[in-house]
């Protein structure tokens, strides 16, 4: 037999009030609602019937930074570059309106890092001239996965980026062209025709009347 409809408009779940709803997901059952936030915010996802009636979620992710800034406002420390690294991870994997929260919001730091004092007892101080990076970008951020790297080393870990072997150095595909004094663009247009990256970089650029793969 089925269930019997539970309008659930109006119901809250810790900040959250549903306001619409119920909508269907494809390839996923159950009922779905969007949401608002008490700070004002519409979430832009729609959040299943279980996890408003169990208070599962309970906000758009400002009380998680609520928290956060709650137990962290008396170290004095908020203005150095280490506090920066925290905050602005906790704000990628928190805050559905961050640009790159898409992109982190399945990478949720350890609850250990809700503590600033914590997250710097397992990374220590931010070096000059290098940010927060996680070794493997498949996994969520912890003490284990996480370093402090230059922008160099970030670029050679991203996934997207092409490494090539050039003078007994590994180096993105941009540096390899800016090393042997090759056009860069000519060099992404070869890849994306089909060339081997270290071909595109390091092959000289020929007749396009006598040679129609040339670039």
């Amino acid at each position: 037999m089925q269930g019997v409809f539970q309008n659930l408009i109006g119901v809250k779940s810790g900040k959250l009030t549903v306001i619409n709803g119920p909508f269907k997901k494809d390839g996923k059952p159950g009922r779905f609602w969007l949401c608002k936030c008490d700070c004002g915010k519409t979430l832009n996802h729609y959040i299943g019937s279980n996890s408003i009636t169990k208070n599962r979620s309970q906000s758009c992710g400002c009380l998680m930074v609520e928290r956060v800034k709650k137990s962290n406002t008396t170290h004095g420390l908020t203005k150095t570059r280490t506090y920066v690294s925290w905050r602005s991870m906790w704000q990628r994997c928190t805050d559905p309106s961050h640009k790159s929260y898409k992109y982190y919001k399945d990478k949720y730091p350890p609850r250990r890092w809700l503590s600033f004092e914590m997250f710097m007892l397992d990374m220590g101080e931010r070096p000059p001239g290098m940010s927060l990076d996680r070794i493997d970008g498949s996994k969520p951020y912890s003490p284990e996965n996480c370093r402090w790297a230059t922008n160099k080393e970030q670029q050679l870990n991203r996934d997207t980026t092409i490494v090539l072997f050039i003078n007994n150095i590994n180096m993105s595909m941009k540096e390899a062209c800016r090393t042997l004094g090759t056009d860069y663009g000519r060099a992404k247009m070869r890849v994306r025709n089909g060339w081997i990256p270290y071909d595109a970089v390091t092959k000289p650029k020929t007749n396009r009347w006598k040679n129609k793969e040339s670039l």
